[in-house]
């Protein structure tokens, strides 16, 4: 049965940054700087602003992989690529090799920027001592988790972790790939489930822990659960089964061919309503439209998937109960141009790492 009172929690890239793992507009500058790129990308700029096309990692992800990619041409790519993609080409659209490498040499470039790190970067090292993205991480969403707590417009009671309780047992539901979630509350102690199991493999055919997707493991109480929309660096496929990871061998180059990740890149051609991404924006949209879910806060996201701006609409027209706080820096404004006429949309203009929960979500 629902729990009474249900508070859920929604992240974007902007909840992750307090442990330095960059926003969109971060990871565009950080990949557009790379040398490998730098030519490469001159010669696709100018042909995206000929057709007045934004030019982030969004779209040109998109368009490498459309270019790529001769069957993804056909696809979900949208007519401006498609054109870019066809400009001066012969009809058949053979794919483009060297186009097909920078699509992949991209998609390493953000799962790498994607885990936390242990230590201090060189480069951010100051005068002062510098806290590492770990030690910020564990800061952060101890106290955010804690305000929540203090905070009676909840009312939330420590859950978590079993015999130690400190934290209160809230659904996270995320767009990002990072290991930001997993990292603190594997820190704290405190038991998780993001719909992943290991799997019972055939005798004899895999020295290798193999993992499958289980949507009933979400039922189990004793587990904060986690659902990660657009996937998770944690996880890989290796051949016809998936494989736990750590995230830190995405950074050895060329030695895991033979792993293929499970992400939703932005800007990919591939349709997201496929296993398990069906069953988690399903678990979304059903979460939001109970009448027990009274609270959603959102924090550090922009609302530019329309699929998910999509989903808040309707729970929000279909669940009265329900008031939405918009955490971020552009919190007002997502507000006023994506969810106008919802008096139940609060905005809160502060970052996440200026947040107070205990007093700013009133």
């Amino acid at each position: 049965m629902p729990r009474k009172n249900q508070t859920v929690i929604f992240l974007g890239a902007g909840a992750s940054r307090c442990c330095e793992i960059p926003t969109t507009n971060e990871l565009t500058k950080r990949i557009f700087a790379l040398s490998r790129f730098k030519s490469s990308l001159q010669v696709v700029k100018r042909r995206f602003d000929t057709y007045s096309i934004p030019f982030n990692v969004e779209t040109l992800l998109g368009y490498f992989i459309a270019s790529g990619n001769r069957h993804a041409q056909f696809l979900d790519a949208g007519s401006a690529h498609l054109a870019l993609v066809r400009k001066n080409r012969d009809i058949d659209l053979h794919s483009r090799t060297h186009d097909r490498t920078l699509a992949k040499q991209m998609k390493y470039e953000i799962r790498k920027q994607c885990y936390v790190q242990r230590q201090p970067r060189k480069r951010l090292v100051r005068k002062k001592r510098q806290l590492s993205p770990l030690h910020s991480l564990q800061s952060r969403y101890d106290s955010f988790l804690r305000g929540l707590i203090a905070n009676p417009l909840f009312h939330l009671t420590p859950t978590f972790p079993h015999g130690d309780p400190k934290y209160p047992n809230v659904e996270f539901f995320t767009t990002n790939y990072d290991d930001a979630l997993e990292t603190f509350f594997e820190w704290a102690g405190v038991p998780l489930t993001d719909g992943y199991i290991e799997d019972i493999a055939a005798p004899g055919t895999s020295n290798q822990i193999e993992y499958r997707f289980d949507e009933t493991e979400f039922d189990d109480a004793e587990a904060l659960r986690i659902y990660k929309l657009y996937g998770s660096i944690m996880y890989a496929r290796q051949g016809h089964f998936i494989t736990r990871i750590d995230p830190y061998t995405w950074s050895l180059p060329n030695r895991r061919r033979d792993f293929g990740d499970l992400l939703i890149y932005p800007g990919a051609t591939k349709v997201i309503w496929n296993e398990p991404q069906l069953q988690l924006f399903y678990r979304l949209h059903q979460r939001l439209r109970e009448p027990s879910t009274q609270f959603c806060i959102v924090i550090g996201y922009s609302f530019r998937d329309r699929v998910i701006a999509d989903v808040f609409k309707d729970s929000l027209a279909l669940n009265p109960s329900l008031c939405v706080y918009i955490v971020g820096l552009q919190a007002r404004t997502i507000a006023r141009k994506i969810f106008t006429g919802y008096r139940s949309v609060k905005a809160v203009n502060k970052s996440f790492e200026a947040l107070n929960s205990a007093l700013d979500l009133s």
